[in-house]
């Protein structure tokens, strides 16, 4: 029975071992199962826990390159692409609580605290990482703890996978089955890992690559920016020295880009700026993200003309896409010349002696030059308006019309009247000028007072000296010439008459030979005493010559006029004058004329006259009217033939020259007297005392003594050009002396002509001198 039952025992002992084994093996498979898919959550927290680390320090890593963006160039994307990174960063930490140990949580704890509120902070509205003093940044410590933490997170997964590996192969020692689902779970844990190690590693390339692409696409769209600014770029390293230059800059240096290359920038600048162009880079060195400043500079080109450069610089030596010194240049010589200018000009305005306000169109003003303030007293900076400064009409006249008007035609020029600072009233000349804004809109006017009083009372001075006799005061041949015209035109409207006297004196030349030319003045003046006080009420008396008077009497008929020519004849007679103790008298041949029935014309009344005087003369001391009798008829046809004459000769350049040479004692020839002569209708040479003075009373005088100058001077330069050198003198008359263009014109044909003026000599009649003292010192 014992051996039956050893045997039933040694039989199901197997199959119990079997069984125990099988149990074993059941039991131990639960017990491998349960403990295997323990072993697998902790494998798989622990590699969960290290991918969030992982997953943290990236965002990190992103968060530093952000901050470093943002603090550079203030852009918003740049602010939001951050804020993205930083709760991407953040969203980890509730999985590394959940995940991790006591220390993982103190770690969570430790970054909420200390280094979240500085992010919290940049969020917040109207935060500006460009205006911190120091960039923004990762602190050194978080990336530190973050490294660390990482680092412990991974070694505790990789440990957990040995663990787990081993444990496996000891259970496969055990159970097969167990050990293959072990060591089949341990590949597929193994493959995961491999499978999310790749996934790492691709996605670490992949970033890599999309780094490589954004750098290469910033350095594009640095180029294309460079390369399209309207300024030149100019890219220089820590030295200073170029590594880049964009097109443009030949003209602003006078070197192609190429050229620069490799140059130094302070060794482009002119040395009188060098030290600012040094100052500049070594200011960028220390402060690299300082605010830009801009700088100006003169740079001396090829050509050796100098331009004026404004330089503005930045610091982008850790931008991947530049490295380097960055330096935007613009061409400012223009500014800088108008602005030089507009100083000379405002230093011109402040000098000047004109009075210059600039006001609005209602009368404020807005500024004053020296002149200005010194003359209406203005002192400091109070508020001023025109009406407060001028004359309230005045003020008016300017703010209601001439404002008004220059805004409408751009300018307004005036004249007024008023006072200076309580000085005598003054004649004001006004200009009135509106200046316009950038868009072509009237903005304001400039008023230029200038006091003319002098100049009026110069200028109304020389109208006087102008239009009448220097020796006598009386008026002079062309105004009377001018008066007379007038008084035939209101003759004609009006159908009046009058009459007009020339009077000759018949002693004057006798005076001058015996006593001298001051006698000779004293009798002209004398006798125009009397001739201008017989005069009648609304007549006027004229010198016309050296020894010619004329009188014009509105409304005379031929009764008066004789009454006037016959007492003036008379008083002259009777007159005596005194001069350096010798005793002055003269008589008197006077013409009368009256109009309109011996002419309607100031030419032809003033010639009718003239013949009158001619016949007085003959028997000298008488008084005779124009009689239009064959003879005077004959004469006067006589003159106006040679006036024609003359005007032909001028008009084909026909006078005839005769040069009559003057001599030394010694024989030699002096120089050559120019004689002018004309031809007669019978091929004759006819002598200037028969045309000269038909030329001087029908005005043609002037332009005969222009046509004798021009001819002399191109004379003399012609003999020049043949090798002689020949001075030539002519003859000017007594009128020309009044011309106040004649020696403009001598002074034009000398320059022109290039000869020595000191070879024409110009000569003046010794009446025609005495005639007209002052006429001939300016004529000099």
């Amino acid at each position: 029975m014992n051996s039956r039952r050893g045997g039933a025992l040694v039989r199901y002992l197997p199959l119990a071992g079997l069984f125990a084994t099988l149990a074993m093996l059941a039991a131990f498979g639960l017990f491998s199962a349960y403990h295997r898919e323990q072993s697998a959550h902790d494998v798989e927290r622990k590699l969960a826990l290290a991918s969030n680390y992982i997953i943290l320090r990236n965002a990190v890593a992103d968060t530093s390159g952000l901050l470093i963006r943002y603090s550079n160039t203030g852009d918003p994307a740049a602010l939001e692409d951050l804020r993205n990174v930083v709760l991407k960063g953040v969203a980890r930490f509730g999985d590394i609580e959940e995940l991790g140990s006591e220390v993982d949580r103190a770690f969570v704890t430790t970054l909420e605290d200390e280094y979240l509120p500085d992010f919290e902070l940049l969020f917040r509205p109207g935060a500006d990482a460009a205006s911190e003093e120091e960039p923004l940044e990762v602190p050194l410590a978080m990336r530190e703890l973050i490294d660390e933490r990482t680092s412990a997170a991974q070694v505790s997964a990789e440990e957990a996978v040995a663990s787990f590996g081993a444990q496996t192969r000891l259970y496969s020692r055990v159970e097969l089955a167990v050990m293959g689902i072990t060591i089949l779970a341990a590949i597929t844990l193994a493959l995961a890992v491999r499978q999310s190690a790749q996934r790492e590693a691709r996605m670490e390339n992949d970033q890599r690559e999309r780094e490589r692409r954004a750098l290469a696409q910033s350095e594009r769209r640095f180029r294309a920016l460079v390369q399209n600014s309207s300024d030149v770029i100019v890219v220089t390293n820590q030295a200073g020295i170029i590594t880049y230059a964009s097109p443009g800059c030949e003209v602003l240096v006078g070197l192609e880009p190429g050229q620069l290359t490799g140059s130094s920038l302070v060794d482009l600048v002119d040395v009188r700026d060098a030290r600012t162009a040094r100052r500049a880079i070594q200011a960028l060195l220390t402060d690299p993200h300082g605010p830009p400043e801009s700088r100006i500079v003169r740079v001396l080109r090829e050509d050796g003309t100098s331009r004026h450069l404004e330089v503005r610089g930045s610091n982008l030596l850790e931008e991947a896409a530049v490295r380097g010194l960055v330096f935007n240049v613009r061409d400012v010589s223009e500014r800088i010349a108008a602005a030089a200018a507009g100083e000379r000009l405002s230093a011109v305005v402040e000098a000047t002696r004109d009075l210059v306000i600039v006001a609005g169109f209602d009368g404020s003003v807005l500024d004053l030059n020296r002149t200005a303030r010194g003359v209406l007293g203005v002192t400091g900076s109070a508020n001023h308006t025109l009406f407060s400064l001028l004359p309230n009409h005045i003020a008016h006249h300017f703010v209601e019309e001439a404002i008004p008007a220059a805004v409408q035609d751009g300018s307004w020029e005036g004249e007024v009247r008023f006072a200076f600072s309580g000085a005598a009233e003054a004649t004001v000349e006004v200009e009135i000028i509106a200046h316009k804004d950038g868009d072509n809109q009237a903005s304001f006017v400039s008023c230029l007072l200038r006091d003319v009083t002098d100049r009026r009372r110069f200028e109304e001075q020389l109208s006087f000296l102008a239009g009448h006799d220097s020796l006598t005061g009386l008026p002079n041949r062309r105004s009377f010439e001018q008066q007379v015209g007038h008084e035939l035109v209101g003759c004609r409207q009006s159908g009046k008459s009058g009459a007009l006297l020339i009077i000759d004196l018949d002693g004057l030349k006798t005076v001058n030979d015996d006593l001298g030319h001051l006698a000779g003045d004293e009798l002209l003046r004398g006798s125009a005493r009397i001739i201008s006080a017989m005069a009648p009420a609304g007549g006027l008396a004229a010198r016309i010559g050296g020894d010619e008077f004329a009188v014009l009497l509105p409304g005379a008929d031929a009764r008066l006029a004789s009454e006037v020519a016959e007492n003036v004849r008379l008083r002259l007679r009777a007159a005596r004058f005194e001069h350096a103790n010798e005793e002055l008298s003269t008589t008197a041949s006077i013409g009368v004329a009256l109009y309109p029935h011996h002419g309607d014309d100031s030419e032809v009344i003033l010639a009718n006259a003239d013949l009158a005087m001619y016949e007085a003369k003959t028997s000298r001391d008488a008084c005779r009217i124009f009689r239009p009798d064959s003879a005077h008829r004959s004469e006067l046809s006589e003159r106006r033939i040679w006036e024609k004459r003359m005007r032909d000769a001028l008009d084909q350049e026909a006078f005839v020259f005769m040069a009559q040479p003057l001599h030394q004692l010694d024989g030699g020839i002096v120089m050559y007297e120019l004689l002018l002569r004309m031809e007669a209708g019978d091929g004759q040479l006819v002598r200037p005392s028969v045309f000269l003075p038909i030329a001087e009373r029908s005005g043609l005088v002037n332009q005969i003594d222009r046509y004798v100058a021009r001819k002399a001077i191109a004379m003399i330069a012609e003999a020049g050009v043949n090798g002689r050198t020949v001075s030539l003198a002519v003859n000017v008359s007594g009128r020309s002396l009044g011309d106040e263009e004649l020696p403009r014109l001598v002074e034009g044909w000398l320059a022109e002509s290039g000869i020595d003026p000191s070879l024409l000599v110009m000569e003046v009649t010794e009446t025609a001198a005495i005639a007209g003292v002052e006429l001939g010192k300016r004529f000099v």
